[in-house]
């Protein structure tokens, strides 16, 4: 699974696509709310995906970064 922060928000707000369609993602956003987390599901289409790749909306994350906040939660 490939792991994206938002630009402008610390690394305790992610994005991880969970699974691939023919036109969309299925992605699970999870944001630190004060110590709470709030993770949703949801859809992307791949054309607002891209937008966001582009205009630097969304930065993937290293490899190893993902594990480290797995290993946090």
């Amino acid at each position: 699974m490939k792991t994206y922060t938002f630009r402008g928000y610390s690394h305790n707000h992610f994005m991880t696509i969970v699974d691939e369609l023919d036109d969309s993602f299925v992605v699970r956003i999870v944001r630190d709310r004060g110590g709470r987390e709030e993770v949703t599901t949801d859809f992307m289409s791949k054309d607002l995906f891209d937008n966001f790749i582009r205009t630097g909306y969304l930065s993937k994350l290293p490899a190893e970064r993902p594990a480290m906040l797995a290993a946090s939660a």
